[in-house]
Formats: C-alpha cells, structure tokens, sequence
C-alpha cells in the first residue's frame, strides 16, 4: 500500500506521508519524484510527516537514505531550490536534521514544526542566493 501522495503546484510540490513509514516508503516516494519531468523546473518542496504515526528508521536505515539522497542532486537539472521537512514533534524534527546532516548540501534544506514557519522560509528567494553565494565562495577558497 503507499503511503504517500504527491501534490504538484506550479515549481514546486509536497509530498504527504501518512502512517507507518519504513525506508522503502521513502524511497518509493522519491523514485516517483524523480520519474516525474516536472522535478526540474522545481523551486521548492515539502516533505509533510505530520500525519506519520510511526517513523520506522533505523539508525543505519537513515544512513542508507542520507546516502541515496547524496546522489539526488546528480539527476536533478536545477539545483536552486529549497526544501522544507515539516513534522508534528520534536522527536521527529531530531531524526530530520540528523539525516539532513548526512545528506547532500546542495540546496538549503530545514526541519520545521510549524507549516507556516516552513512555507515563509522556503519562499525566502534572497535566502536561497545567500546560500549559493556562500557555497560558491567556499568552493573557491578550497581549490585555491
């Protein structure tokens, strides 16, 4: 049974999970992602858990999704876009910014509990340039 739902708007989309997820529920919900053309003319996202009763991830199941996400930004042609996780508890928003830390820093992405925090945030346009200008300066500093 899925348990996802794909909501496409214009640039951007939401994904809604619902239920009991385990890793291969999130890894449906991406390959449907990225199976879909309209993921490049993306500019922001939402990955909503705030119906999820259970987050079944172990510690080396989220070690296995942060690198499956690490290679997300290779298939994707725009690469300016920001992404929000929301959730409906601080033990969730924990798991979230760990795996955010093992994933790619490729675009700006933020764990939020409040869905209006999350959609200001995401629509911040000078926050996503601030983010590349940063980026694009460190690169530089490395390889010089």
């Amino acid at each position: 049974m899925k348990k996802h739902t794909i909501i496409w708007e214009d640039n951007a989309f939401t994904v809604y999970f619902f239920g009991e997820i385990t890793l291969k529920d999130l890894f449906a919900a991406n390959n449907e992602l990225t199976s879909n053309s309209r993921l490049d003319s993306t500019t922001h996202y939402y990955f909503d858990f705030c119906n999820v009763s259970q987050l079944n991830l172990s510690k080396r199941d989220l070690q296995v999704y942060a690198k499956y996400d690490s290679v997300m930004p290779r298939f994707i042609r725009r690469s300016r876009m920001r992404g929000a996780f929301r959730v409906a508890s601080s033990a969730m928003r924990e798991v979230w910014n760990e795996f955010l830390e093992q994933g790619h820093q490729a675009w700006p992405r933020k764990v939020f509990c409040s869905s209006i925090i999350a959609e200001t945030w995401v629509q911040d346009v000078g926050c996503i340039h601030e983010h590349f200008e940063m980026n694009r300066m460190q690169y530089k500093s490395a390889t010089a």
